[in-house]
């Protein structure tokens, strides 16, 4: 017979469901942990921006170009959702 029109073994096809399987787990373990490290390192930027934000609420910026840093810190704020 063929070897390329040989039929499968049923073994093989388990193998490879199971690799399959293995890989597909692994790249949704993958993508699972990747957002949750984004968010936690988003949350960490929004407390420092906050922070940022409320202070040059409390004590506005001088000079032109600390408002427009102050400015440019309120919109991340916004942009940032927090």
């Amino acid at each position: 017979m063929n070897p390329l029109t040989r039929p499968i073994p049923l073994r093989l096809w388990y193998l490879l469901a199971i690799v399959f399987a293995g890989v597909l787990i692994l790249a949704v373990a993958g993508a699972i942990y990747t957002q949750h490290a984004v968010s936690r390192e988003g949350h960490k930027l929004c407390q420092v921006f906050t922070l940022l934000d409320g202070t040059y609420h409390q004590t506005p910026p001088s000079t032109a170009a600390g408002r427009a840093f102050a400015s440019a810190i309120h919109q991340t704020v916004l942009d940032l959702g927090c």
